[in-house]
């Protein structure tokens, strides 16, 4: 018998349980005791065993991981690896089935084993200097490279403590109005709002890019007071400030990169404008507007702006923009034209309920599996059966004849 790890990738439910047996050829993963009521048919789980060997043993190791499709068919074979060199320093390496070096993510070979393991530190943490976050230098160099960008949002420590894992950039946006606290648009934002959200996500030390959106108004009156704004942000722990609009912003965003604030663009459906826009639609349609947006995404890019947001334009139009700057674009509804990608982080788990825009590709249905999971809690209350004895704590031996004898005592 061997203990076992359940990983949940779609609820993030995580539990340890027995070895699981299934039948050869079934391609059926069966969950057994605890670990079946933390998962529901179709979900996706990682199953992993550990155990804890001597330092020394750590070179000898070979692990097997296997990857399955969404049929439960074996996709890729492979092997993980530890390698030490004549200066005791780890080197962490992933090999295919005929033996190739693997990419690993996050650079994670080069970042924390590499140049940071060596013979004496703890295996199971990696300190926070260790972690190498993502940098503005890094987005260009990536765009350089070809890689794409991945962008969502956060407005809450659970939130990035999600995403931080798999992407590169977390957007604490004014979409937080709308998404989170009951607004119709972003308008009502404010930069107190902003604060608020900004530090709880902040708290966590995402290795991913910070960035803090500009609500409304708060880079509108005066570089002064867009200068006091955006450097608040970055005292709150953001690494850079998202402002929506072109050449109207300009002179805002010459004034913020002079006082070593980094500045990302956003043109083309910006929500700030729904009023003058008259609703969320698609932008760049007429030959006027796909020039005036080019236009703006060079002069931002003159201005000093770091990276630039492109939204629900013609995808012709973004890849257009993208090839001509020397700066990233990420793309919300603007094809696969773009540098990198944005979402809404409710968006992508599908925590929001109601009509999806066409850009939107949903990865779960969390709405209604949070919703289940808490539908059954309910029902274990109501019927008694939670808490159990595994919630629940005891009294010390002995104490139960006291309790049992107890009578109120007489008020003085």
């Amino acid at each position: 018998m061997e203990i076992v790890e359940i990983w949940n990738k779609n609820s993030g439910g995580r539990i340890s349980t027995y070895d699981i047996f299934g039948a050869r050829g079934s391609r059926c993963c069966v969950l057994i005791g605890a670990a079946a009521r933390t998962c529901q048919v179709g979900d996706q789980v990682i199953v992993c065993s550990s155990t804890y060997v001597d330092e020394t043993r750590i070179v000898q190791l070979t692990l097997k991981i296997l990857a399955f499709n969404r049929n439960n068919q074996i996709t890729d074979l492979l092997t993980y690896a530890v390698t030490s060199d004549a200066a005791g320093r780890y080197r962490f390496e992933i090999m295919g089935e005929s033996g190739d070096i693997k990419p690993i993510p996050l650079r994670a070979a080069e970042s924390n084993w590499g140049r940071s393991m060596d013979r004496g530190s703890g295996m199971s943490h990696i300190s926070e200097s260790q972690v190498e976050r993502v940098t503005i230098p890094m987005l260009q160099r990536w765009r350089e490279e070809g890689r794409r960008v991945v962008m969502t949002t956060a407005y809450d420590s659970v939130a990035a403590r999600i995403a931080d894992s798999a992407v590169d950039v977390i957007l604490v946006g004014d979409s937080v109005g709308n998404v989170c606290l009951g607004f119709e648009n972003t308008l009502p934002v404010s930069v107190a709002m902003i604060n608020h959200h900004l530090e709880a996500v902040a708290r966590t030390k995402p290795r991913a890019l910070l960035v803090a959106d500009m609500p409304f108004l708060s880079f509108h009156l005066g570089a002064s007071e867009t200068i006091q704004n955006a450097g608040g942000f970055l005292q709150r722990g953001a690494a850079a400030v998202k402002l929506e609009g072109g050449a109207k912003r300009i002179d805002m965003v010459r004034a913020l990169v002079d006082c070593e604030i980094p500045v990302m663009g956003h043109l083309g459906l910006t929500p700030q404008s729904v009023n003058v826009m008259g609703g969320f639609k698609v932008q760049g349609r007429n030959a006027d507007e796909a020039l005036r947006l080019l236009d703006d995404a060079y002069r931002l890019q003159e201005a000093g702006c770091f990276a630039l947001v492109l939204e629900g334009i013609p995808a012709e139009l973004a890849a257009r923009a993208t090839e001509s700057l020397r700066i990233p674009t990420i793309g919300i509804g603007a094809g696969t034209g773009c540098s990198g990608q944005v979402l809404v982080f409710h968006d992508v788990l599908g925590l929001t309920q109601g009509r999806r825009p066409k850009f939107v590709r949903t990865y779960a249905e969390g709405f209604r599996l949070l919703q289940d999971a808490l539908s059954r809690w309910a029902a274990d209350v109501r019927s008694g059966a939670f808490p159990g004895p595994q919630e629940s704590y005891r009294l010390p031996d002995g104490l139960g004849d006291a309790i049992a004898s107890w009578t109120p005592s007489n008020p003085t």
